[in-house]
């Protein structure tokens, strides 16, 4: 069950890099072009302010791309604790079910010798 969610874990995460590289590849083209169309303008004003917004768009983009990132860092720490603590349950009653059976065993045991 653990490896069933490890597997779409790694799976989760492999279609999420893959999707981050293709965001990333198509900003760098988005940044190509419009460097391409700063460069054909002739007015250096226009470049610099359109240079300075390009920059702003792209610390905006890098500033929702850390804070998703650290969202899914969250949401997976909460699912390892998650697991975990199930894990841990499952533990402590699979060792109170053995006690339980040891001691069911032990007064059966008893009322034999007695009988």
């Amino acid at each position: 069950m653990l490896e069933r969610l490890d597997q779409k874990r790694d799976e989760k995460l492999r279609v999420e890099r893959e999707t981050r590289e293709q965001e990333n590849r198509q900003r760098q083209d988005t940044m190509d072009a419009t460097v391409q169309e700063i460069l054909v303008s002739a007015n250096l004003e226009i470049i610099r302010e359109q240079l300075r917004e390009r920059v702003r768009e792209l610390n905006e983009q890098e500033r929702r791309m850390r804070e998703q990132e650290a969202e899914r860092q969250e949401t997976e720490r909460q699912e390892r604790e998650r697991q975990e603590t199930e894990q841990q349950e499952r533990d402590q009653r699979e060792r109170e079910q053995q006690e339980r059976a040891r001691e069911d065993e032990s007064q059966s045991h008893k009322r034999r010798r007695y009988n």
